[in-house]
């Protein structure tokens, strides 16, 4: 049928809606929600991967169906995986006695990329502040999904790690049976509890409720 005989008779409005963006000021918001004033019983990993997401997707610019199983590619599993991203130490440009810890992002499963084609890489650097730093919480997931070659006790392990003389960097690999796994997913329920999914990826669907009821809480 067409939509010059739909329109009329159903009186469908055909007005441009306004597409809200969330600005830094929001995301400061929200994450204070997230952390200070959150009060339900969430999962742990849950709160981190939460956190990480909101920030890596307003770092990068990228929506947050990017990092996720998408609504549009729904049973696909396709997200953000461990073979996506890559953690190193590397030296100060200017002090090379220096060094610090970075991530490198490769986003893959972009809008209209069809997971082939066009590819996006970030490099991400340590920040002062916790809450805001991307690279602490990417840390902090592996750490808990056991995802380093090498094991490590704390974050802190990682930090002190030493760069070969020889060298400008050192990669802290993730083990190769690990890859293929979504960095960012599924907290399923069951009798004892939620429990992380081994290998299902976060839908957007249960990202979005997340978000909703963030920005709920702070009266958006």
């Amino acid at each position: 049928m067409d939509s010059d005989y739909l329109t009329p008779k159903y009186e469908l409005d055909t007005c441009e809606k306004e597409k809200h963006a969330m600005h830094v000021p929001d995301l400061y918001v929200i994450l204070h929600s997230h952390w200070a004033v959150d009060s339900r019983p969430l999962n742990d990993r849950l709160r981190v991967q939460t956190a990480a997401i909101l920030i890596l997707a307003a770092a990068t610019a990228t929506r947050p169906q990017g990092l996720v199983e998408s609504s549009c590619a729904r049973c696909s599993n396709r997200a953000l995986a461990y073979e996506h991203v890559s953690i190193m130490k590397v030296r100060d440009v200017d002090d090379p006695q220096r060094t610090t810890t970075i991530a490198v992002v490769v986003l893959v499963h972009i809008k209209n990329s069809g997971g082939k084609g066009r590819r996006k890489k970030f490099i991400l650097r340590l920040e002062c502040i916790p809450a805001f730093c991307i690279v602490s919480h990417l840390l902090a997931l592996a750490l808990a999904d056991d995802a380093f070659q090498h094991r490590f006790a704390s974050v802190a392990d990682i930090f002190q790690l030493q760069i070969p003389p020889s060298k400008e960097s050192l990669q802290v690999p993730f083990k190769q049976d690990i890859l293929q796994q979504p960095l960012f997913r599924d907290i399923q329920n069951a009798v004892s509890g939620c429990h992380i999914s081994a290998m299902k990826a976060l839908p957007y669907a249960k990202l979005r409720a997340e978000f909703v009821s963030l920005g709920r809480l702070e009266g958006f």
